[in-house]
């Protein structure tokens, strides 16, 4: 009898704590067991997913050289402040100065200008990024949707290659997710703090990119979706963005007394029809033109998982029709917007919409799973798996992929110029961007700058100074197309037709020396007393015409 009451006992606390969630197991009043609550598990997911993301972030972080936007950016923070706002204009009007004031404020903790320290605010916003996703997955599908998105994001290449950039385009993931984040607490709470959390965000965003304001439209259509429903939250939500938005006026103001406005997007191409697709292979699994058994794979499982997250997500009302917006409305307002005069579609100015892109496959992996409490099938766990892998091809190849990963290696470069010039050389700077880049790697000081280092065209008769010298170096950037490529670029044949006679004959007895590195071919002749006309000869160089 007393063995039979125990176990009858012993089933009802079972059936307690498989209905009521205890934490404990009791016979009678007495603790036998110390069941770990239920979130444990989550937790412990949630610190290994923060450590892997770190890791990853932080590999490699020093491999690859500054790149001539992360070059200038130092330099302009170098400069004293207004100076410095001077130059951001000089570069356009696309972006907003908080990335200046970031890497202005980091040089200040000291003066190590390596790769590794540049890069490390960068990071560090990316970081806080994969907390966030989790919550933001939480509150709009469920706690293991949460879990999933953030390990998706956590080891997502093009998340991680952006957080290698200076100009710290990771603090834009962060003001999206946060914003959405806030927007739902305060549609779902009607939660004042919210407001205040959505106002901060937006704060944050709007002072590094215009395309921030794209999250405040798919908001405000979400809002007129439904208005009988969220009416009521209009008012709280213009108001805030009013006031988050008042952040760019020193910005404007101090473009509108400087006098200089400079678009500087000049170089994007007009979209066509397949560049959406291409951009979100872009967003999963890295863009590339290397057609391999495992990559055609890792595409189509990413696109049908993102077919079966879409099919998910539209059976959340509200919710849905919110990731549905956030996803396709930017894509297309920006894509009809640039088949006017200006193209503004750049894949990594919509860094605001990936999150929502990694929020559908996570749904597509789990579906409308709430927490752990409804059992994962098999098929969600394996399909999870084969999302994740198909994810870490793309980041095996952004890591280790030198032809299509590699940003534009000056450091390489100026290596070569260094070792490779000698006393009686002088080199000739098609810009003085490239010039800026190669000084910040020591080049400057292996050539005399009055004498024997010059920029085109700056008026100069090269005919009068080049037979002075034994060599002649001629750096040039290669050509990068198209846009979606994270860091390819092919050295494109030298037009040499297009030369006068005379110069055509002199350079076929003078072939240079070719150094090559990702993005850039530097040219050295070598010289003697057989002189051509070097003015045509450099400014064939520096405007060759691009394929």
């Amino acid at each position: 009898k007393p063995v039979r009451s125990w176990y009858k006992m012993l089933l009802y606390d079972l059936h307690k704590y498989k209905y009521q969630k205890l934490n404990n197991l009791y016979i009678g009043d007495s603790v036998i067991f110390k069941i770990p609550k239920k979130h444990n598990f989550s937790h412990i997911a949630l610190y290994f997913l923060i450590l892997v993301g770190f890791a990853l972030r932080l590999f490699q972080i020093d491999k690859q050289s500054l790149w001539f936007d992360d070059i200038i950016t130092v330099h302009l923070a170098k400069l004293p402040f207004v100076m410095g706002l001077d130059g951001l204009l000089g570069q356009g009007i696309q972006l907003t100065p908080f990335y200046h004031l970031v890497v202005k404020t980091w040089l200040l903790i000291g003066d190590n200008q390596t790769e590794w320290f540049l890069r490390f605010p960068g990071v560090c916003f990316s970081l806080v990024s994969l907390p966030l996703m989790y919550k933001l997955g939480k509150l709009y599908v469920g706690h293991t949707t949460g879990l999933v998105a953030m390990a998706l994001i956590a080891i997502n290449p093009y998340q991680i290659w952006y957080a290698h950039e200076v100009k710290i385009y990771s603090a834009l993931v962060v003001a999206s997710i946060g914003a959405m984040y806030a927007f739902g607490i305060y549609l779902k709470r009607h939660d004042k703090s919210a407001l205040i959390k959505l106002g901060l965000f937006n704060m944050l965003g709007f002072s590094i990119h215009y395309f921030m304001f794209l999250i405040p439209t798919v908001q405000f259509v979400f809002i007129l979706t439904d208005f009988k429903r969220y009416f009521r939250c209009l008012r709280g939500w213009l108001i805030t963005h009013i006031i988050s938005g008042a952040i760019l006026i020193p910005w404007f103001a101090f473009i509108f007394y400087r006098q200089i406005i400079q678009i500087g997007i000049g170089w994007v191409p007009t979209p066509h029809v397949i560049e959406p697709f291409l951009t979100f292979w872009n967003f999963t699994i890295g863009y590339r033109e290397e057609w391999t058994l495992f990559h055609i794979m890792a595409l189509c499982l990413v696109i049908i998982v993102f077919i079966l997250g879409l099919l998910e997500v539209r059976k959340i009302h509200a919710w849905g029709r919110l990731i549905l917006l956030w996803v396709f409305l930017p894509i297309i307002m920006v894509w009809l917007f640039s088949q006017g005069k200006m193209s503004f579609y750049v894949d990594r100015y919509f860094l605001v919409i990936t999150p929502a892109i990694i929020l559908i496959l996570a749904t597509g992996v789990i579906g409308q799973k709430s927490n752990f409490s409804k059992e994962l099938c098999f098929s969600n766990v394996m399909l999870g798996m084969m999302v994740l892998m198909a994810t870490g091809y793309g980041l095996f190849h952004t890591k280790f992929n030198e032809k299509y990963f590699t940003r534009d290696d000056w450091r390489s470069m100026a290596n070569i110029i260094r070792h490779e010039a000698q006393e009686e050389d002088v080199l000739v700077s098609c810009t003085d961007g490239w010039r800026l880049a190669l000084d910040y790697y020591g080049v400057g000081a292996t050539f005399d700058a009055d004498k024997a280092y010059f920029n085109y065209p700056k008026n100069t008769d090269f005919n009068n100074v080049v037979p002075n010298y034994k060599h002649i170096w001629i750096p040039t950037n290669n050509v990068r197309l198209p846009q979606h490529h994270l860091g390819y670029s092919y050295n494109f044949p030298l037009a040499v037709d297009i030369l006068p006679t005379e110069v055509q004959t002199w350079f076929s007895q003078h072939k240079p020396d070719v150094f090559s590195v990702a993005g850039i071919t530097t040219y050295r002749y070598n010289l003697d007393d057989d002189v051509t006309d070097f003015n045509i000869l450099i400014d064939w160089h520096c405007s060759q015409p691009k394929p």
